[in-house]
């Protein structure tokens, strides 16, 4: 298991869904146009959509945390872009 993936499952599945799989009511992060650019880090670490329910988590997670997590989810959806294709 990556860094990214034991970060998300402790500070983002309960709202973004288990293995980055959202629920409909929180947006699903692996279809997030965030993930491929740096304003990311201000949401994760910032709370730059904290009026949108987005906490910041600067307080929990670090630079290279943050980095690990989008990390993950760049994965996760360029997975679920390759099973698509089969």
């Amino acid at each position: 298991m990556s860094a990214g993936e034991q970060l998300f499952g402790r500070y983002c599945s309960a709202c973004h869904g288990e293995n980055a799989v959202g629920g409909g009511v929180v947006p699903d992060l692996r279809a997030s146009s965030f993930i491929g650019n740096d304003f990311f880090n201000e949401i994760v670490l910032n709370g730059a959509m904290k009026d949108a329910g987005m906490a910041p988590f600067k307080a929990v997670l670090d630079q290279k945390d943050a980095a690990a997590i989008r990390a993950y989810l760049i994965k996760r959806a360029n997975d679920d872009k390759a099973s698509e294709v089969k």
